[in-house]
């Protein structure tokens, strides 16, 4: 499971953009086992270290 959140938030970073899906898709896996591990709490934190340095932002997506 640590795997592919750690792809997922490479996928983000890799294009700068968090879109809504992508952040629930994101919020799903964190919560699917009902516990954090530490390499999923690294992988919080690399995430929302790229939202406050602008690297990566929530955009929306097209109706």
């Amino acid at each position: 499971m640590s795997d592919d959140i750690e792809q997922l938030v490479s996928e983000m970073m890799a294009d700068g953009e968090i879109t809504r899906d992508e952040l629930k898709r994101f919020e799903q896996k964190m919560l699917a086992d009902g516990e954090l591990s530490i390499q999923e709490r690294r992988q919080i934190d690399r995430l929302l270290q790229a939202i406050a340095d602008g690297t990566v932002t929530l955009v929306s997506e097209p109706d």
